[in-house]
């Protein structure tokens, strides 16, 4: 990975994290500074975890079939399958976003983006 594509990751990484602030911020919560982490960090680490996950995720998918009758009966269940999958990831991701997967991205790039 070289030092361009690391800037860039993080830097996406930082922009989810400030909107998951910015959201937690206009909860309905009092906009205590525990609820506006916990989101920035949800954000971000969810980031991460799609980061982590949609290329394995995606390639295990990858054989599977749509079947249809007609043409858009065909379509329709091709971008429900697709949809699905997203979910999956989106599920997966965040997960391991959460338990540590984003603070292991965020310690492996920095060192390559700030050197």
């Amino acid at each position: 990975m070289n030092k361009k594509k690391a800037q860039r990751l993080l830097f996406i990484g930082y922009v989810f994290a400030l909107i998951g602030c910015l959201v937690g911020f206009s909860s309905k919560f009092h906009n205590s500074v525990f609820v506006v982490l916990i989101t920035g960090y949800l954000f971000w680490s969810c980031y991460w975890g799609w980061v982590l996950t949609y290329k394995k995720v995606k390639s295990f998918f990858n054989g599977m079939h749509t079947f249809g009758e007609t043409l858009p009966q065909l379509f329709k269940n091709h971008l429900l399958k697709e949809l699905a999958i997203y979910c999956i990831i989106l599920c997966i991701g965040l997960v391991i976003g959460s338990f540590g997967g984003s603070v292991y991205m965020q310690i492996k790039l920095t060192p390559v983006a700030y050197r």
